[in-house]
């Protein structure tokens, strides 16, 4: 008892100022070894969560932390198609996986401009998709004029390699560079969060038009 007895003390008199109520329990304690073993016991379990809950507050700030870099990277490595500097808050945002000499992508984005004007419209109930066009073109001319053709902004060409051996997209032509450990070709559309974590893999190589209606409403930036 004597062993723990200045413990017990420096909880109940933090401030080192006597009280008499604060006394009076302690002596209570004291003479109750049970009672005494209790409250060393409640003061260890309201520490142990008083920490635990500072360590999830440090986790999910550097968790924010993280994704406003990452969303940071990628914003960075944009090339803007247009004048006007375009807006991803509140956007459905998908990286567009294609390229100018590809027929089967050419035929695909007809179809996609008409989806992605659709979602635009006040007649929507979905957020709005904004594409970013990652380009498996022969050279970052030919990239640059196929993004000004769709309309659509790009990323530079460092950051399109990344985001293809990220998210194993790259055209059949690309295979020399990147290998056959792909899940799928060009065109497709990877949606991506905010911190640009995969939220949904749509397969235009193999279903064409029809990949664009399983894009789902939620994932908005």
């Amino acid at each position: 008892v004597h062993a723990v007895r200045p413990s017990v003390a420096r909880l109940a008199l933090p401030h080192g100022r006597p009280h008499r109520q604060t006394s009076e329990v302690f002596r209570t304690c004291m003479r109750r070894p049970k009672l005494l073993a209790s409250t060393i016991a409640a003061a260890a379990a309201l520490r142990s969560a008083t920490l635990s809950q500072s360590r999830v507050k440090r986790g999910r700030v550097a968790t924010r932390a993280k994704a406003t870099m990452a969303e940071a990277d990628l914003l960075s490595s944009i090339i803007r198609t247009k004048q006007k500097k375009t807006d991803f808050k509140g956007a459905r945002v998908g990286l567009y996986f294609a390229a100018g000499w590809c027929p089967m992508c050419t035929a695909f984005e007809p179809a996609l401009a008409q989806f992605v004007e659709a979602t635009r419209s006040p007649e929507s109930n979905a957020p709005p998709v904004q594409l970013i066009y990652v380009s498996s073109d022969m050279d970052e001319a030919a990239a640059e004029a196929r993004a000004a053709a769709l309309g659509m902004d790009r990323v530079d060409f460092a950051m399109a390699q990344n985001l293809k051996k990220t998210f194993k997209v790259w055209s059949g032509r690309e295979r020399p560079e990147f290998g056959d450990g792909r899940r799928g070709g060009v065109p497709a559309i990877v949606v991506v969060d905010r911190d640009c974590g995969e939220l949904q893999y749509l397969n235009a190589e193999g279903e064409g038009a029809a990949a664009l209606g399983k894009w789902e409403d939620a994932g908005a930036w």
